[in-house]
C-alpha cells in the first residue's frame, strides 16, 4: 500500500525530480538546457559582443580624429594616450586578482608578444590613416580589408571553413564600401570626383597594412584563447613602452591641452579599451569570421559620427552603401544563430 502511494505521487508530480530543498526549505529550481541550447545562447552572446566591438571602435576612431585634427596631438602621443590609459585600468584588476601574465609556456609568451606587436603596428598606422583621410573612406577600406584576408589566415591557422553564406556577405559588404566610396571608375562619374591625392593615397596604403595586421592578431587571439585581461595586459604595456620611445623620438609631445581635449583622450581610451574586450570576448565564442564580418557595421556607425559629428553631409552612394552594409551584418548574425542551432 505504501508502495502504491508513493507511486501515484510520483505520478501526480511529474515535476518533482527537477525540484529541489534547499537547507533553508526553499524551492531550487534546476532547468536543464540541451546543448543546441547552449551553444545558441553562446552564438546569440558572441554575435552581441561582436556588434558593440564594432560601435565602440568606431566611436574610438572618431575620438582619434578629433584628437589630432582639434587637440593638434601626434599619431604617436595619440597611440601612446591609448595604451597608458588601458593599461592604468588593466594592471590594477591583474594585480588584485593574482593573475599569470607570463603564460604557461614559451610558445603561449610567443603569441602574447606577436599579438601585441601586430596590434601595436596596426594602431600606428591606423592612427596616422586616420588623420590623412576621412573617417568613412579610411574605415571602408579597413572593414574591406579584413574580411577578405582573415578567413584566409582562419582556414591556414585555425582549420575553420569558408561557407556560401560567408562568401555572399563578403561580397555584400564589398558593393556596400564601393559605394560608399563612390569610385568614378566604377559609377562612371569622373567629373564630379575629385582625383585621389598622395595623402589620401598614403592614408588608404596605411589602412590595407593596419587591415593586415589586425587580421592576424584576430586570429592568433582565437588560437590562443588566453584570458581577456593577460591579452590587453600585454596589447597596453607592449604599445606604451614602444610609442613612449618612439614619441620622445619623433614627435614633439604636447602635454598642455584645455579640457576638451583632455575629455575627448578619456573617451577614446574607455571606447578602444571596452572594443576590445568585446571583441575578444566574441572570439572566443565564434568563429574569427563571422566577428570580422559583423564588424562591418562599424563602417555605417563610423559614416553616422562623420556625417553629424564633422558635419559631412551624406550623398544617395554613402546613405546606399550604408544601408547595404547593415544588410550583410544582419543575414551574418542571423546565420550564426541559425548555423549553432542546428549544430550536432
Amino acid at each position: 500500500m505504501a508502495h502504491e502511494d508513493e507511486r501515484n505521487s510520483a505520478m501526480a508530480s511529474p515535476l518533482l525530480p527537477a525540484t529541489q530543498i534547499d537547507q533553508n526549505c526553499q524551492d531550487c529550481c534546476r532547468v536543464m538546457f540541451s546543448p543546441r541550447c547552449l551553444l545558441t545562447v553562446q552564438s546569440m552572446h558572441g554575435v552581441l559582443l561582436a556588434i558593440f566591438a564594432a560601435i565602440l571602435y568606431s566611436a574610438a576612431h572618431y575620438c582619434m580624429r578629433l584628437v589630432q585634427e582639434v587637440g593638434g596631438v601626434g599619431p604617436l602621443q595619440t597611440s601612446f594616450f591609448i595604451n597608458m590609459g588601458m593599461s592604468i585600468c588593466i594592471i590594477p584588476i591583474i594585480i588584485c586578482k593574482s593573475i599569470n601574465i607570463m603564460g604557461e609556456s614559451h610558445k603561449e609568451r610567443g603569441i602574447l608578444i606577436t599579438i601585441a606587436g601586430l596590434y601595436t603596428g596596426s594602431l600606428l598606422a591606423l592612427v596616422k590613416a586616420l588623420i590623412l583621410g576621412s573617417i568613412g573612406n579610411v574605415t571602408g577600406i579597413l572593414r574591406g580589408t579584413m574580411p577578405i584576408v582573415t578567413p584566409i589566415l582562419s582556414m591556414i591557422i585555425l582549420r575553420e571553413s569558408y561557407k556560401i553564406v560567408d562568401g555572399l556577405v563578403t561580397l555584400i559588404s564589398i558593393c556596400g564600401i564601393l559605394l560608399m566610396a563612390r569610385a568614378p571608375e566604377i559609377f562612371g562619374l569622373e567629373t564630379q570626383f575629385e582625383e585621389v591625392d598622395s595623402h589620401e593615397l598614403s592614408a588608404y596604403m596605411l589602412t590595407v597594412f593596419a587591415g593586415t595586421q589586425m587580421s592576424l592578431c584576430v586570429v592568433l587571439m582565437r588560437y590562443s584563447n588566453e584570458n581577456v585581461l593577460v591579452t590587453l595586459c600585454w596589447i597596453s604595456m607592449f604599445g606604451s613602452l614602444s610609442f613612449s620611445f618612439f614619441t620622445i623620438i619623433f614627435e614633439i609631445p604636447k602635454w598642455a591641452m584645455d579640457t576638451e581635449t583632455a575629455l575627448v583622450i578619456v573617451g577614446m581610451i574607455i571606447s578602444t579599451l571596452l572594443g576590445t574586450v568585446c571583441r575578444i570576448k566574441a572570439l572566443h565564442l565564434i568563429e574569427a569570421t563571422p566577428v570580422i564580418l559583423l564588424s562591418n557595421l562599424q563602417i555605417v556607425v563610423a559614416f553616422l559620427l562623420q556625417t553629424y559629428g564633422l558635419h559631412d553631409n551624406p550623398d544617395f552612394y554613402s546613405i546606399l552603401g550604408a544601408g547595404v552594409i547593415l544588410l550583410g551584418g544582419t543575414i551574418c548574425a542571423v546565420n550564426t544563430w541559425w548555423r549553432d542551432y542546428h549544430h550536432k
